[in-house]
């Protein structure tokens, strides 16, 4: 029989138990908003859309138009076109930052996202019903049941400190919003596999967002780590073919989405162009981004020829 080990060099490779580094995937965000329920929704319409019951579990959602048919987009903005009453017109209203950034967030190249609904659009959401109930899965409980999220996002927040009165909508109530926020990032921390990708309130300038990001988790605490902020809100279409200005959460996770899958995990998505925006709230100087990075907080920018870019691709912790 001849020599199975001829004269050479050999490579024999044996399992040794030592694992390869990866990096973890940021492609998969859950958002939490405002979603109207209509009890006489078509049965026979496809994709169906979901009771109210369904709606305040984490649902898997896959494309724009599922999301549009499965939270009755078009009947809410049919029904906010036809009223006159202020209240009915801001409670409706306050259905589509969720609308936004599901959509911003497939426009900028997101595959599948989770939305988790609040069925009371003209209420405030309290801090246990954000919270929510882990054997009920509502809330942000209920995605302890859905280990794929590694991004979540409450673009309804600021809207969540209030119930809907159809005056004026005051200046938002910072305390109220970073008491929710704080739960937020006590859930990205508990989890410890997924960012929160939280907004400011609307109508800040650069050196009222310098002070509120001084509010939150001190940038050396384990929650921070797990905490960005993005800065400032921007104007989009509108789903419903009438501009608003929304947070840019959604948008910003449809860009980490794509960075995965066009560049990989270990790419920053950071100068990244920003789709489905029309411009931004506020047009930053290079002093004062400079001044809001030392912050922690990451901006969108507006470059000549260029467009709207992420400026900036960084958690609030100065140590990792």
């Amino acid at each position: 029989m001849p020599d199975p080990n001829p004269p050479g060099v050999f490579v024999k490779e044996l399992p040794s138990g030592v694992r390869t580094i990866t990096g973890a995937s940021t492609s998969v965000p859950a958002f939490l908003g405002y979603t109207k329920v209509f009890p006489a929704d078509d049965p026979n319409v496809t994709p169906t859309p979901f009771d109210e019951a369904a709606r305040k579990v984490p649902q898997k959602i896959g494309s724009w138009r599922e999301f549009s048919a499965r939270y009755s987009m078009e009947k809410i903005a049919k029904e906010l076109a036809g009223t006159s009453d202020p209240v009915t017109a801001q409670t409706l209203d306050r259905c589509f930052p969720l609308a936004e950034a599901v959509y911003g967030f497939f426009a900028n190249g997101g595959r599948t996202c989770y939305v988790v609904g609040f069925t009371s659009p003209g209420n405030a959401v309290s801090v246990p019903d954000l919270k929510g109930n882990v054997d009920d899965r509502t809330g942000l409980a209920g995605l302890e049941t859905v280990p794929e999220v590694t991004m979540v996002a409450v673009p309804s927040l600021w809207d969540m400190t209030a119930d809907a009165t159809g005056d004026d909508a005051p200046p938002p109530d910072q305390d109220q919003g970073i008491s929710r926020m704080a739960e937020v990032l006590k859930h990205c921390t508990a989890q410890r596999n997924r960012l929160a990708i939280l907004d400011p309130p609307p109508d800040l300038t650069s050196g009222d967002v310098k002070t509120f990001a001084g509010k939150l988790a001190s940038p050396d605490t384990d929650e921070a780590a797990f905490t960005t902020l993005y800065y400032p809100w921007i104007t989009v279409p509108g789903v419903n073919a009438t501009e608003r200005i929304v947070p840019p959460c959604g948008h910003i996770a449809g860009v980490w989405a794509r960075t995965d899958a066009e560049r990989g995990i270990f790419k920053a998505p950071a100068n990244q162009n920003l789709r489905g925006a029309l411009t931004l709230e506020t047009l930053l100087t290079d002093d004062e981004h400079g001044e809001l990075n030392a912050k922690g907080v990451n901006c969108l920018r507006v470059f000549p020829d260029r467009g709207l870019l992420v400026w900036g691709a960084r958690t609030r912790s100065t140590t990792r």
